[in-house]
């Protein structure tokens, strides 16, 4: 009998994991909020979930909906919550978490196994079932693709010494049909040779094609999704199997195989990237879409790489809207990718002409970083604001006057003041150089009780390095 919920949550352990973190109390509903628990720590959760409310449905359903929106591709996960389904609920809410599976794992041959053998012990059609129809149009639309009039074989037949023949279905047809006619007479013979022909070097084809198939195939040792990394070889097998199936020119086989490697190697950006780029360059657009959606939404959700593969994509795509908001979802808690995000947002406003929006974009980080102290990432904002000031104004004077601004923030910076002289030998011209000297004498003249100035090997490097500048005037 299910388990009543009572209005207070009763409180439970978390298990302790191999990482040694111990979990103090929590109730359910706020462990499944916080949203911040790692693998390990939601499979615990689930864990003791189930010992705690074996019979608690709802309960139960919290902490796998929870888990499952996170992590997908877990079909033994998918398996236990289904399993629960079955035993705690109506066919119809079964139906419904595996048609959940089915979506999330499209391509995961288990769950489709699980599902039709359910479908046949429950259904007296299982063909009513909707996605029972859509697997049966799936396998239909792979046989006419095979059966495809437009598709051409090229092969070698072996008779007069003819030289390699490329036949069409249509030309097969007429073979056959040739074959079949008795009143052709001894022209039958030569359709036989043909034919017997084309059999032969299909098969050879096939078979050729098939030994490299299982060259790669014996080589995936992990078919399935898991958090745990995979090894080096795995990966580049993974690699090189794409790159053959791309070489081979069956789209349809070559974005059926993206989807099976995007199982076990769904926390890898490389290949949701390459996915993308390579049904965007076959005019896969609606998938390539489809790909970059799962990988930001779902998969790489807090991995900045992928976020930032997605701004270029939509800029290419001239969905300006959507790239922009692409840098929104960044991570910028660490120093360098919030410079990377950056510079990557002011040159995208470069190229789309939006030259205020690119500048504006530095005005606001610089004053992000100094309110914050961030000294150290100062002199690199000031550096690239100055060169894309310049570029976009063609102003000497703008781009010159932003790294004295940099050097006011951060006085003794080497990196601002090589910045200002290397300035100098780009734009030669009394009235900067003026500016420059009074400069670099004040940054490199010691200063008593100033403990933050240049060593004596950096003012004599600073020094040696202005002073050529001058001579080469």
């Amino acid at each position: 009998m299910e388990e009543q919920i009572s209005n207070t949550e009763t409180e439970c352990q978390f298990m302790e994991h191999d990482s040694t973190v111990v979990f103090k109390k929590i109730k359910l509903h706020e462990a499944v909020a916080e949203g911040s628990l790692d693998f390990d720590e939601w499979i615990s959760l689930i864990s003791e979930t189930e010992k705690t409310y074996p019979d608690n449905i709802e309960k139960i359903c919290l902490a796998y909906d929870s888990f499952l929106s996170k992590f997908p591709l877990c079909y033994g996960y998918w398996r236990k919550y289904i399993n629960h389904k079955i035993r705690l609920c109506t066919v119809d809410k079964v139906v419904e978490a595996f048609e959940r599976a089915v979506l999330s794992a499209t391509y995961s041959v288990d769950m489709w196994i699980d599902y039709c053998n359910f479908g046949r012990m429950v259904f007296e059609d299982p063909s009513d079932v909707q996605s029972f129809k859509k697997l049966v149009e799936i396998w239909e639309e792979e046989m006419e693709s095979h059966s495809n009039p437009s598709m051409t074989t090229s092969v070698e037949p072996m008779l007069d010494n003819e030289v390699s023949i490329c036949y069409s279905q249509d030309d097969i047809s007429c073979i056959i049909k040739d074959l079949l006619d008795p009143s052709i007479g001894s022209a039958r013979f030569k359709a036989l040779q043909k034919y017997i022909s084309i059999g032969e070097q299909s098969f050879q084809k096939a078979s050729q094609l098939n030994e490299k198939i299982c060259y790669f195939e014996t080589r995936i040792k992990r078919s399935y999704f898991h958090v745990k990394p995979l090894d080096v070889s795995q990966l580049e097998n993974w690699h090189h199997y794409l790159d053959f199936a791309e070489l081979h020119g069956d789209f349809d086989w070559a974005v059926k195989l993206y989807e099976r490697c995007l199982i076990p190697c769904a926390n890898y950006p490389e290949f949701w990237i390459r996915y993308t780029e390579f049904v965007e360059s076959k005019g896969g657009r609606e998938i390539a879409h489809y790909a970059v959606d799962r990988a930001t939404q779902i998969f790489l959700k807090r991995v900045s790489v992928i976020h930032l593969f997605n701004a270029r994509f939509r800029e290419r795509i001239r969905d300006e809207f959507n790239a922009r908001a692409a840098f929104l979802q960044c991570d910028t808690e660490s120093d360098s990718d919030f410079v990377e995000n950056v510079v990557m947002r002011s040159n995208m406003e470069k190229r789309l002409g939006n030259f205020i929006a690119a500048s504006t974009i530095y005005n606001e980080a610089i004053e992000k970083a100094a309110a914050k102290e961030k000294w150290h990432i100062l002199p690199t904002l000031y550096v690239n604001f100055s060169r894309l000031k310049h570029m976009t104004t063609d102003s000497e004077d703008a781009a010159r006057d932003i790294l004295i601004d940099g050097i006011k923030q951060v006085p003794y910076c080497k990196l601002l003041i090589e910045e200002l002289i290397k300035f100098g030998i780009t734009h030669r011209g009394s009235s900067h150089l003026n500016v420059i000297d009074a400069i670099v004498a004040n940054a490199i003249s010691p200063r008593p009780g100033v403990s933050q100035g240049f060593s004596a090997t950096e003012r004599e490097q600073i020094s040696k390095q202005y002073l050529e500048v001058k001579f080469s005037l």
